[in-house]
């Protein structure tokens, strides 16, 4: 017979332990790693929103300056989110297979890829690239 560690119940071997969230979060606590993980998501979640509004920003300028139809308007709003609904399902995929750190890499690398093969020379590809790191 085992104690389990978060409570004074005895239990058998073959029974799995249970704790609630509550317990959980009481035994790993809320440190570094976990801020800096709470940090990171509020940071997308505020970029999502940031895309969001931009979008509902530049839908009535799009809409005037091409002299689209509300319908129309409406599309382009949802052509972004289509794109990223398949996209997300498509990288998800991906770092499944291939593990998170390899698509990573190969995302990397054909977006670099592209950004060199729109430069006109040597030059303006080294400087887009280094745009980057800076």
């Amino acid at each position: 017979m085992n104690t389990a560690i978060m409570s004074s119940e005895v239990v058998d071997n073959d029974e799995e332990l249970v704790y609630t969230i509550d317990e959980a979060l009481a035994v790993v606590g809320f440190g570094r790693f976990q801020a800096l993980v709470l940090a990171y998501a509020g940071l997308g979640a505020m970029a999502e929103a940031m895309e969001v509004m931009i979008l509902s920003f530049i839908g009535p300028s799009v809409k005037a300056e091409w002299g689209l139809s509300s319908g129309q308007e409406s599309l382009i709003t949802t052509v972004v989110f289509a794109g990223m609904l398949i996209g997300a399902y498509a990288w998800g995929i991906i770092s499944d297979n291939y593990g998170r750190r390899q698509a990573l890499e190969f995302l990397f690398f054909k977006e670099n890829g592209y950004q060199c093969a729109n430069c006109i020379n040597l030059k303006m590809c080294f400087v887009s690239r280094m745009k980057r790191y800076a």
